[in-house]
């Protein structure tokens, strides 16, 4: 017997407590597979502290107060490719140059976000921010944004108070 096998047979005798082999005696070579672990023995893939897996964000996510950077980065991500079809390259360029948090999407105005992604694109975003904003998990009810005060707008001009809007005649009236 080789001192390989004689060692193998030494350990698994002192854990089964079977006897060892004689040096002198041929004993038919057996193939011992190693028994599993009990359940409660096996190690668990995830630590028992740590909190499951969160659902992966989409472009019809909402986004939530409490994201990151990341997760918001990772939203915009999603938005960019998903509904503004920019490829994926340029959308991570896009999204490296936004900085901020959770709080930070909902409380960018119209034109910061024009500025991020461009005239309309920003205004699709900015619009889709301003319908999200009471869904569960976005903008806390205690908080006031500064979206709530949007100036009413008519004939598609962005930004201009009505009574900007009515044309003014010089002449006096007759």
């Amino acid at each position: 017997m080789s001192p390989y096998t004689f060692f193998k047979c030494l350990v698994a005798s002192k854990k089964s407590s079977t006897p060892l082999p004689q040096q002198g005696k041929e004993v038919a070579t057996q193939t011992t597979t190693p028994t599993p672990a009990p359940l409660s023995e096996a190690p668990s893939p995830i630590p028992r502290n740590a909190s499951p897996p969160r659902p992966r964000i989409t472009a019809s996510s909402t986004p939530q107060w409490t994201w990151t950077n990341a997760q918001c980065k990772a939203w915009l991500y999603e938005i960019c490719v998903i509904q503004l079809g920019y490829s994926s390259e340029n959308a991570e360029a896009m999204c490296n140059r936004f900085m901020g948090f959770g709080p930070t999407l909902y409380a960018m105005e119209r034109m910061e976000w024009e500025a991020l992604l461009g005239r309309y694109n920003g205004m699709g975003v900015y619009r889709t921010l301003l319908g999200l904003r009471y869904q569960a998990g976005a903008v806390p009810v205690n908080i006031e944004m500064p979206l709530e005060a949007v100036k009413h707008v008519s004939g598609g001009a962005e930004g201009k108070d009505d009574r900007k809007l009515k044309r003014r005649s010089w002449r006096k009236k007759s």
